[in-house]
């Protein structure tokens, strides 16, 4: 049970992703003031979601924004 378990999750780790809209990024770039000065829009890739971690898993940076 334990191996068909683990076959079907590797089957689909390795099955095509359904088609989904693309996804895109804006990254802005300010000056000292906070004003917009540049932006740039990348469109990225799609990514499997991760089934192993989760955001409360990572730590936390001390002196987040």
């Amino acid at each position: 049970m334990k191996m068909r378990g683990r076959i079907e999750r590797l089957e689909e780790a390795i099955l095509p992703l359904p088609p989904e809209p693309p996804e895109f990024m804006e990254v802005q770039f300010v000056d000292a003031q906070k004003n917009v000065v540049d932006a740039m829009v990348f469109q990225l890739g799609q990514v499997r979601p991760s089934e192993h971690r989760t955001t409360q898993e990572w730590p936390r940076v001390k002196g987040e924004w």
